[in-house]
């Protein structure tokens, strides 16, 4: 059987940078993510919770980043809104 990818909800293009913490696949209470910005350009795909009611998951250049709800609605342009399998 073929791997499914992400469950993409909506995307977004970046209109101006983003901080976003890089997901880790290990959870844990010691184990956080690196903190970078998300570029102006960036094609960010919603394709999970986050780790809080205010954070959702985003697929940018082959990994997983948790960024805040509203800053992504500042900062970008949705493109896309619904929710295909990938």
């Amino acid at each position: 059987m073929a791997q499914r990818g992400p469950r993409i909800q909506s995307q977004w293009v970046l209109k101006r940078s983003l901080p976003g913490m890089e997901a880790p696949f290990v959870a844990g209470p010691s184990r956080a993510g690196s903190f970078l910005n998300l570029p102006v350009g960036a094609q960010l795909l919603v394709c999970g919770v986050g780790f809080d009611e205010h954070t959702v998951k985003v697929l940018w250049n082959d990994k997983y980043y948790f960024v805040y709800t509203e800053r992504l609605t500042d900062a970008g342009t949705a493109i896309f809104s619904g929710a295909i399998d990938a």
